[in-house]
């Protein structure tokens, strides 16, 4: 009999932690901070207690999933660990669209060289330091002003070199970059060159099919990542994890406490159907649960990990979607440096390198000592 889930809020939290402990060592900080910090920021919040321990019991069978062997779930928590899906890609976004200052240095000179703009009337002020009249008059907002917050020339050109990199990777059917294809990188691709009046459009009707570009291709954006985590990512592709140090391993996991038999509660099976009670031991739902004991009547669940293999895979396939910026000291261009592709030949096996034991670098085979 499957024992659900603690209700318990300091329980649940504990049983989280234990989880991302089983975590590959790249993503288990990343998801243990993200848990620490989430429920210290809501541990006093007496609304919608019932959905939050919903949610955290929803997590607990993914994490469980994903430790005891359902591939799945495992690399839904490498793209998410690694800001290519969830809340790390939108943190990583929100960082993105900000204008980090001029893009080269032509732009640079530009805006040192240039003259400081008039002060407008609005904002003038009076000689005894009081505001004048104007100034009490709050200017109008302006519809669509994330145009004027965003860094469009830089989105642009990042745009441009995913849809490169998309149309590069596409022959490569393990990749899944779970975004919708990027079907132009001109933001005034829609903007119609007359209106019916035959005049040139507004600037209110520009700015509204820009946003209107914006709200479906923003959505589509992965963000870079810093170096040495794209660094990092590439080496994972390459094996880090199966053949690096201990640190990049996955650590064992530890045996869990034993319980005492709980009595027979026969007043739910009364109540409710057996297939929901039981549900919990069904086959697809035992790694959620983390009960992998063999059972003749419940069948035998696939497997309780994923194999090396499989992680050099799914770390190529990320490593694919990530880019980092690369920058040029002198002139401050920055271009868009993208993962390549995994080698297309595998290495031999260590017990296959002893058909070439005795044969040198370049093919020839060393000679025996006489006895």
């Amino acid at each position: 009999m499957f024992q659900p889930a603690p209700s318990h809020p300091l329980h649940l939290y504990r049983h989280l932690l234990r989880q991302t402990s089983y975590l590959p060592p790249v993503l288990s900080p990343t998801f243990r901070a993200r848990l620490r910090r989430t429920f210290r920021q809501n541990r006093y919040q007496k609304t919608h207690i019932a959905r939050r321990i919903a949610r955290a019991k929803a997590s607990l069978r993914t994490l469980s999933a994903a430790n005891n062997g359902d591939s799945k779930c495992m690399r839904h928590l490498i793209d998410e660990g690694f800001g290519r899906s969830g809340k790390r890609r939108a943190t990583l976004l929100r960082q993105f669209l900000v204008p980090e200052g001029p893009e080269d240095s032509d732009a640079l000179e530009a805006l040192t060289s240039g003259h400081q703009e008039p002060v407008p009337p609005s904002l003038e002020v009076t000689q005894e330091g009081q505001s004048s009249e104007a100034t009490q008059i709050k200017p109008k907002k302006q519809k669509y002003g994330f145009l004027q917050a965003w860094d469009r020339p830089k989105l642009l050109r990042f745009l441009k070199s995913q849809k490169d990199q998309m149309g590069v990777a596409s022959a490569d059917r393990g990749v899944l970059w779970n975004v919708g294809d990027i079907k132009s990188v001109k933001e005034d691709n829609e903007v119609p060159e007359l209106n019916k009046w035959g005049k040139p459009p507004g600037e209110t009707l520009v700015r509204a099919k820009q946003a209107k570009f914006w709200k479906r291709n923003v959505e589509k954006i992965l963000p870079p990542l810093g170096r040495g985590e794209w660094e990092m990512l590439e080496k994972l592709s390459i094996g880090l994890q199966a053949d690096g140090d201990k640190e990049y391993r996955i650590p064992e996991k530890r045996t869990p406490a034993k319980t005492a038999d709980a009595a027979w509660d026969w007043k739910e099976y009364a109540v409710q159907p057996t297939s929901h009670i039981e549900r919990a031991a069904q086959i697809k739902q035992r790694q959620r649960h983390g009960d992998l004991s063999g059972n003749p009547y419940l069948g035998r669940a696939k497997r309780d990990s994923v194999s090396d293999r499989w992680y050099k895979r799914t770390y190529g396939q990320a490593w694919r979607k990530s880019a980092y910026v690369e920058e040029d000291p002198n002139k401050l261009k920055k271009k868009f440096a993208w993962g390549g592709a995994p080698q297309s030949t595998p290495g031999p096996a260590p017990e296959q390198m002893g058909v070439f034991q005795g044969v040198s670098a370049r093919g020839e085979v060393a000679s025996k000592g006489r006895s």
